[in-house]
């Protein structure tokens, strides 16, 4: 497809020299795939495995320019990355630049939108809905697979050492054992906001992404990353690693 090539000229557009830009680029093409992994799981037809793709390719298209201005992934502390792609697609027409058909934007829109939200808006038809679901595992997916792999100073801003210091605050634990995604508002700590990816588990739709992180022992790798101090601490991340690697089990038996 021809937005392969105009991603790609776009995202080389931005400094390179940055390692958050390099981390976003891989992280594009590693949803890419994704997509196109669950789209297969799931029999799509090619129209909508394209779409997939396409969604797939433009779902973080705000992190360059948030990048660009602040440096910094945080949204809460900057601009919400998807807002902001928004903005520049649909309210700055760039959408027009990458396709020539206006036939799928409601559909881009929406999921784009909704693939960085605590829950999908209410009231989508089916289509809408299944495109949403399918970036949101993607990313997700990807966001755990690189949390296994990247250097935590250089997105987080703090060691790994200053974080094995701190603790869970309670509503993030609660929220944990509760099978439920963490509420970036409840979050205190550092540690906190990296227990965060942990929670994605619970808003996982497919078989396939459900297996992807049981296969490859994402949650366990994350929740070991950092060698807390407190032994309280190390007793709760022991808990959740249980009760999350038993959710994803049951949940891809029911799936």
């Amino acid at each position: 497809m021809e937005i392969y090539k105009k991603m790609h000229d776009y995202m080389e557009s931005y400094d390179k020299s940055n390692p958050k830009i390099k981390i976003k680029i891989q992280h594009t093409y590693s949803v890419v795939a994704k997509a196109q992994e669950i789209s297969k799981s799931l029999s799509l037809n090619k129209e909508d495995t394209n779409l997939a793709i396409i969604i797939a390719l433009l779902h973080d298209i705000g992190r360059f320019e948030q990048l660009k201005r602040y440096n910094s992934f945080i949204d809460h502390l900057t601009i919400d990355h998807a807002s902001l792609g928004i903005q520049i697609l649909f309210e700055e027409h760039l959408i027009e630049h990458f396709l020539d058909t206006r036939e799928y934007d409601s559909m881009i829109y929406y999921a784009i939108a909704n693939h960085n939200r605590l829950k999908i808006e209410p009231g989508l038809d089916k289509r809408t809905l299944l495109h949403c679901k399918i970036i949101r595992d993607a990313d997700k997916l990807d966001n755990l697979e690189i949390k296994c792999k990247q250097d935590f100073e250089d997105v987080y801003g703090v060691t790994k050492e200053q974080v094995s210091t701190q603790t869970i605050s309670k509503k993030v634990y609660d929220a944990l054992n509760e099978h439920r995604q963490i509420n970036a508002r409840d979050r205190v700590t550092d540690l906190d906001v990296w227990l965060t990816h942990i929670g994605f588990v619970y808003d996982f739709n497919f078989a396939y992404s459900l297996k992807e992180t049981l296969e490859n022992n994402y949650a366990s790798i994350i929740l070991h990353q950092i060698a807390c101090k407190d032994k309280q601490t190390v007793q709760q991340i022991e808990e959740i690693d249980k009760v999350v690697n038993q959710y994803m089990k049951e949940q891809l038996y029911e799936k």
